[in-house]
């Protein structure tokens, strides 16, 4: 196996660890800016490992690897509904959606013009 599907493997494995550990909330006058940075960390973490995975798999694999870390982001947020210092929702997965889905947009675009 290619080093780089080594690196995407593990990145996701990353993501997916640090998906559970416990974190800590923002206070109540936060809560709104909380949300909004929570949002671009979501999509940013996805679509950065989108990327990672776009770099480790040929071009013909990337819709599949697109795929798969959207499965991965709903199955980590599935996962959260289940520890009580985590909370699973559906506005996390759509930022990550979203992040994989701009990630796929950018390197198809990005394919055309090279």
């Amino acid at each position: 196996m290619d080093r780089g599907v080594y690196v995407f493997v593990g990145c996701a494995v990353a993501v997916a660890v640090a998906s559970f550990v416990p974190t800590g909330t923002a206070p109540g006058s936060l809560q709104k800016t909380h949300a909004v940075y929570n949002g671009v960390w979501h999509a940013g973490t996805y679509a950065a490992l989108a990327v990672v995975g776009f770099y480790a798999f040929d071009r013909d694999r990337w819709l599949v690897v697109a795929v798969g870390v959207v499965v991965l982001g709903a199955v980590v947020e599935a996962g959260q509904a289940f520890i009580t210092y985590r909370t699973a929702t559906v506005a996390d997965v759509l930022a990550n959606t979203a992040g994989v889905v701009v990630a796929f947009a950018v390197a198809e675009a990005r394919r055309l013009t090279v």
